[in-house]
């Protein structure tokens, strides 16, 4: 479940991998094996709270949800 969200994610916020391990200090390979399953989420994921805000910030709704709201469309994240 994790692996579909994350890359649903990833690919609304139109980041690649190597965007993404830049911004959070983490090896664009690893972010791709993440996204594609081939490396499960490890039981201590350090790395998670960040990435997630990161993300946030960069959904279409992540810095303006009214945006979304008034486009009939409802912000995934409050």
């Amino acid at each position: 479940m994790f692996v579909e969200r994350f890359d649903a994610l990833t690919n609304i916020a139109e980041l690649s991998n190597s965007q993404l391990g830049r911004e959070i200090s983490m090896n664009p390979s690893r972010i791709g094996r993440l996204r594609s399953g081939a490396r499960p989420l490890p039981k201590h994921h350090e790395f998670l709270p960040g990435m997630c805000a990161y993300l946030a910030a960069h959904l279409p709704c992540g810095n303006d949800p009214v945006r979304n709201r008034t486009a009939g469309q409802n912000c995934p994240i409050p």
